[in-house]
């Protein structure tokens, strides 16, 4: 059974809540590099920056969740 808190640091914190966060975090960054990809010229370096972000916000929820990665 996964536990409903985690410790980040020092700190013992809803797992809920992280979650939500990474999953908006999640859902700014994909609309974000969509944005990004739409333009004229993108820029595959500030893209390459938010896709590593998305991919380890991807992680951080699958681990929380307590999923293996994929």
């Amino acid at each position: 059974m996964v536990s409903p808190n985690i410790m980040i640091g020092n700190e013992l914190v809803d797992r809920a809540l992280v979650s939500e966060k990474l999953h908006q975090d999640i859902v700014f960054l994909t609309d974000r590099i969509e944005r990004l990809n739409r333009q004229r010229s993108p820029n595959p370096k500030i893209i390459k920056v938010y896709q590593d972000m998305l991919d380890t916000r991807h992680s951080v929820l699958n681990w929380i969740n307590g999923h293996s990665p994929t």
